[in-house]
């Protein structure tokens, strides 16, 4: 499965509710997605260092369907 970094990024700040202004790097083991994420803050000079967390790759999935059904719900309604 090919995983969109920009997509994942905005699905961990979704899940997480919180704004991660950059994703390092992530892995995927078994049905887990790894990432490693830095907070909003580091960009603005306070050293907080990165977060790790991690998502089911089913969330991940669902976050993109959600993602296409509300692009595509846009395009009719235009």
């Amino acid at each position: 499965m090919e995983i969109n970094e920009e997509f994942l990024l905005e699905c961990i700040n979704y899940l997480y509710k919180y704004n991660f202004s950059e994703l390092i790097d992530y892995k995927i083991k078994g049905d887990i997605i790894y990432a490693n994420v830095l907070p909003e803050e580091e960009k603005m000079g306070y050293f907080l260092g990165k977060k790790s967390v991690d998502l089911d790759i089913e969330e991940y999935i669902n976050y993109i369907r959600i993602k296409k059904l509300n692009k595509l719900s846009d395009i009719i309604r235009t």
